[in-house]
């Protein structure tokens, strides 16, 4: 979590001090759409930590897995871009939901109870990949091999 707190505390400073980003909604809401969005990264990470069963498969998947969810949730172009089929799956995307509360809180000024939905989706994305990654890790089934 701290690292991915210093990478986007990183982004939005250079996005603000030099590219000229303009917040313009509430930053408690940014901060909230930012907290649900780490939360639910480590959980996916841990989830993918917990199904592999070697670094090369949690390498491949995890680089695999940002690329093409960064792609379809709108992080790359914007969504309305996409291709119609994948305009239809963006939404069962993280990616899509953060995006989706970033845009809301820097382009449309917008406030707490308007980020409520992609904050709750992105809490209920963490809390089933937690839960799969609960599962797995106490099931006693073969871990990662790190050497």
């Amino acid at each position: 979590m701290l690292v991915l707190t210093t990478q986007l505390v990183v982004l939005f400073g250079v996005g603000i001090g030099f590219v000229g980003l303009n917040v313009r909604g509430s930053w408690l809401a940014l901060a909230l759409v930012v907290m649900a969005f780490e939360v639910c990264l480590v959980c996916i990470g841990v989830a993918l930590l917990a199904v592999c069963t070697t670094v090369m498969q949690l390498t491949a998947i995890s680089n695999l897995s940002a690329i093409v969810l960064g792609a379809l949730g709108g992080a790359l172009v914007p969504v309305a871009t996409l291709p119609g089929w994948a305009q239809a799956i963006a939404p069962v995307t993280p990616t899509y939901w953060a995006m989706r509360g970033l845009r809301t809180t820097t382009l449309e000024a917008a406030g707490v109870g308007d980020v409520a939905a992609p904050v709750l989706v992105l809490f209920g994305f963490a809390l089933f990949f937690a839960c799969v990654a609960a599962v797995r890790l106490s099931t006693g089934s073969p871990k990662v091999a790190w050497a």
